[in-house]
């Protein structure tokens, strides 16, 4: 359970604080900053999709971590995301997106029209 509850906290912190950068116009990819971008070997069931999301936090965080030390602050994302917890991000992931879906399809079943537009930072 703790497992399931760290990685759920991740996951939204992940999702949020893209969302936000998108939302004012950051675009986090054309940022130049060195990284070590994951591959679609750390994840079982390999999702070029999560994993541009992933590195696109990875790469903003670094940048976030820059600012802050500027500042003489901490590290904003003290944090290293090691294979093990990228696979429970991913689990955390499948679900959400499992949901989501099934969701979509009920919603088009009971006639409501298309389903609403998920626009994100994931790029739906």
């Amino acid at each position: 359970m703790e497992d399931w509850a760290e990685s759920w906290a991740h996951y939204l912190h992940i999702v949020d604080t893209l969302e936000i950068a998108v939302s004012f116009g950051l675009d986090i990819d054309s940022v130049e900053m060195p990284f070590e971008a994951f591959v679609p070997e750390v994840l079982v069931k390999p999702d070029t999709r999560f994993l541009q999301y992933l590195n696109s936090w990875v790469r903003f965080t670094a940048v976030l971590n820059e600012f802050s030390r500027s500042m003489g602050l901490l590290d904003f994302y003290p944090f290293v995301l090691s294979i093990g917890s990228v696979r429970k991000v991913y689990f955390v992931h499948m679900v959400v997106e499992a949901e989501w879906n099934k969701a979509q399809s009920q919603l088009n079943i009971e006639g409501a029209g298309p389903a609403a537009d998920r626009s994100s930072a994931m790029g739906k």
